[in-house]
């Protein structure tokens, strides 16, 4: 096995050998000989194509065909980079420079072959069409040919595959396109024509088998005649495809059985790149190189990954899907792993039926999408079997006038039992949606009475919910009206107390202020009685003087030596405090015969003294004093 094949430890991306030649030797007793088998790698063909996030998408295939030595996996290398740089969001920018690895695609230079069958990157990368939709494309090396190891057998068996499989085939070839180029398309132009021809019904759509071939001429020499790119490319190209005068019949039928093969058809002239490329690439980098070829090699690289230009891989106008072109890969290698070169006849039966297949998947996949369609937008009046089997006509009658018209390259191949196989499908399709409507109606009759059920308790529920509510209602304007009254009562609980507590405020105000009366009273009483006390002081001082100035005049008056005196008493006006209840009678004056004092003797009532007093009412009253001014009743 080839150092391509053989997987990186650090599990990066990967050319992967889908299809290699393996060399089987068989003996007998006479002879011994050696053939080659071609064994298809289906396990990584299943990792690259089988994918459940890229199964169902749409897959284009760029593939890249020569003589051995020439670069074409050089040339897939700088493919690779370029999807690289678009994965990682680089947009294409700066994508090329002169330390760009190019250790993709096992590449070596030298007259030794290095790839060995087909093989595909191990990354899909995930672009856009034309018509905005997900494509998944695959880059693909095959074996060089012309290597003096290959028989032209094994050439032509890779060289057909990679055509076959793929919707852009790049034919690698030298300075120029030889006849022996051209000559090689010859199985492709027999597999056109048989294609064309089998199909005799003027109103289907006839398109050519194969999609684009697309002629790199490396170190193109006559830029001065037709210049590099693809305007000088396609020019040259109209030159060799040109039908002349001098060229044989078999030449001229050759170049309009190409014509008329492929969809498309292109050249691009590349320049040299350089000496130093030519005689170095042990670094498997880019390196230096001449400017015209580092300009085009852009150019050409990255023209084919536009999103007007990238198509999906069809056959017969049908664009298919990885799984589908996973299906194509295996019958081809069915028909191709053999001793010798299969019939033209015997790949386009292949191809027919794969693409009948496909096909018919389709029409199913479309019958099933349109019944599906109009089930859902009809289910209220699907009880109604006459409704159900109009859809199924309508669905089968748009479906198979669509298959009845699709381009074909056998209509005699397998159509037949492609037609039968769809008839019986929509038939048990039908017989299934008439169950279903059948299981749906008693499904539904049961949904309708548990939907009245449902309806009843829900009614039910509401009535209860409504009769909660009232209740609830009702508790709400009786615990209102509870805490109205009970607020009420508090207010006039509350207004009784403040009431209450003002009379008993002024209760106290009153008492206060007959406490204050009293006890200015108190205090009054308490005055006249100390002012009482204060006169009967002066009271009895003065009573002490009199009875002294009585003791002495009494001396005097027995003693010969003392002069007779007359000593008069005048009592003083009783004082009150304040306002008193009580008035003395005018005191007469010092020497007043009517209150002229004169000794009295010490018993009887000639020593009491009349004092006269007067109230507030006018009334007069007298008490009388003793000698000693106390006040004493008269006897």
């Amino acid at each position: 096995m080839s150092p391509a094949s053989t997987k990186p430890a650090n599990n990066r991306p990967f050319a992967v050998p889908v299809v290699t030649l393996e060399e089987v030797k068989s003996s007998s007793l006479h002879s011994s000989k050696t053939k080659t088998s071609y064994k298809l790698n289906d396990t990584e063909l299943m990792k690259i194509l089988g994918r459940s996030d890229l199964v169902n998408k749409k897959v284009a295939v760029i593939s890249i065909a020569g003589a051995f030595r020439k670069g074409k996996s050089y040339m897939l290398n700088f493919f690779v980079n370029y999807l690289e740089s678009l994965s990682e969001g680089k947009d294409g920018v700066e994508w090329l420079t002169a330390e760009t690895p190019l250790d993709k695609f096992h590449w070596r230079s030298g007259s030794k072959r290095d790839t060995s069958g087909i093989f595909l990157w191990s990354q899909p990368f995930i672009l856009r069409d034309k018509h905005g939709d997900e494509i998944v494309l695959l880059l693909m090396d095959t074996q060089g040919t012309f290597d003096h190891k290959t028989t032209m057998n094994d050439l032509s068996t890779i060289f057909a595959l990679s055509t076959l499989l793929s919707s852009v085939q790049i034919v690698n070839v030298s300075q120029q396109i030889q006849e022996d180029d051209l000559s090689n398309l010859r199985l492709f132009t027999e597999f056109a024509q048989l294609a064309q021809s089998s199909t005799q019904d003027e109103n289907r759509h006839q398109v050519a088998p194969f999609q684009k071939l697309l002629f790199l001429i490396r170190d193109w020499p006559n830029s001065e005649e037709f210049d590099y790119g693809y305007e000088g490319g396609n020019e040259y190209l109209q030159n060799v495809l040109a039908i002349k005068p001098k060229q044989g019949k078999q030449l001229q039928k050759l170049r309009e059985s190409i014509k008329a093969s492929f969809e498309s058809l292109e050249a691009f002239l590349m320049p040299h790149p350089g000496r130093r490329v030519a005689n170095n690439n042990s670094d498997k980098v880019f390196g230096e190189v001449e400017p015209d070829f580092e300009e085009h090699l852009q150019s050409f690289v990255v023209s084919h990954f536009e999103e007007d230009i990238l198509e999906a891989k069809t056959v017969q106008g049908e664009e298919l899907s990885c799984g589908e072109l996973m299906k194509l890969f295996r019958t081809y290698m069915k028909i191709f792993n053999s001793d010798k070169l299969p019939k033209v006849k015997t790949i386009l039966e292949a191809t027919a039926e794969v693409m009948n297949g496909v096909a018919e998947t389709k029409a199913k996949n479309e019958y099933d999408s349109l019944m599906k369609e109009k089930i859902t937008g009809a289910e209220p009046n699907l009880a109604v079997m006459e409704i159900l089997h109009r859809f199924h006509t309508e669905s089968v009658d748009a479906v198979m006038k669509v298959w009845e018209n699709r381009p074909t390259m056998n209509s005699d191949i397998s159509v037949q039992a492609n037609r039968d196989n769809l008839r019986a499908y929509f038939e048990a399709r039908y017989a299934e949606h008439k169950q279903a409507v059948e299981q749906n109606a008693k499904l539904a009759i049961e949904n309708r009475r548990i939907e009245a059920e449902r309806a009843r308790f829900l009614e039910e529920d509401k009535l209860a919910k409504q009769k909660n509510k009232e209740e609830q209602e009702r508790l709400a304007r009786d615990r209102a009206e509870q805490e109205e009254k009970f607020r009420r009562e508090r207010e006039d609980i509350e207004k009784k107390r403040r009431i209450d507590e003002e009379k008993i405020r002024q209760q106290q105000l009153e008492q206060q202020r007959e406490a204050e009366r009293l006890r200015q009273e108190q205090q009054r009483i308490e005055a006249q009685r100390i002012e009482a006390q204060r006169i009967e002081a002066q009271r009895q001082q003065e009573q002490r003087r009199i009875e002294i100035a009585q003791a002495a005049a009494m001396r005097s008056h027995y003693s010969p030596s003392f002069s007779s005196t007359s000593i008069y008493y005048s009592p003083s006006p009783s004082p009150s405090h304040g306002s008193s209840n009580f008035r003395s009678s005018p005191s007469p004056s010092h020497g007043s015969s009517n209150f002229r004092s004169s000794p009295s003797p010490s018993h009887g009532s000639s020593n009491l003294r009349p004092e006269q007093y007067t109230t507030r009412a006018g009334n007069t009253f007298t008490r009388y004093r003793d000698q000693w001014g106390r006040f004493a009743k008269k006897e």
